[in-house]
């Protein structure tokens, strides 16, 4: 029996596996995050939105809490990708946060708050359970913690078009 049949006849297992790749995914994250310091140099300041279900897009501060009104407009923040050094753009995935979520958005982007690096793991673990996600064209939106949101996160859009970096998130300039 392949790793596959195992699989689909063990959806129990199916789902822990997913948690436990997503969770130490976070870890990974939050490490990186907490244990390399502030580091603003090469972060962008500008992120994608769109209003209109990843058809067109446009720029805006990168610490906007989503979603947010654009000229009368719902707007979210939608994840670009390129395969080919930026020549194309392809939106992958488009990201909101609930109504708790956009709070504890707001409160850890209050300025001058130093939070300790403890009290920043926790307000980033409770975001990320508040942070919804979907592809373009999809109806429903996954909370990013919820296994389904795999799907959304997890797909091939470098397929035929095969690079040496792979899909690259893409970032106004």
């Amino acid at each position: 029996m392949g790793i596959r049949e195992s699989l689909n006849k063990n959806p129990g297992l199916t789902t822990g596996i997913t948690a436990a790749v997503i969770g130490i995914a976070i870890i990974y994250i939050l490490w990186g995050v907490v244990f390399s310091g502030p580091s603003t140099a090469n972060a962008p300041s500008q992120a994608y939105y769109t209003v209109d279900d990843g058809k067109n897009w446009f720029t805006d501060d990168i610490n906007k809490a989503v979603p947010f009104t654009k000229d009368g407009a719902e707007a979210v923040r939608v994840h670009l990708y390129t395969c080919d050094e930026g020549k194309t753009r392809i939106p992958v995935y488009m990201e909101k946060y609930t109504d708790n979520g956009k709070k504890i958005f707001e409160e850890m982007n209050k300025p001058n708050t130093t939070p300790n690096p403890g009290a920043i793991m926790a307000a980033q673990d409770k975001l990320m359970r508040e942070t919804l996600i979907k592809k373009p064209g999809d109806a429903k939106w996954y909370r990013q913690q919820n296994p389904g949101s795999g799907a959304v996160l997890a797909q091939n859009i470098c397929a035929g078009k095969e690079t040496a970096t792979g899909p690259v998130e893409v970032f106004p300039d």
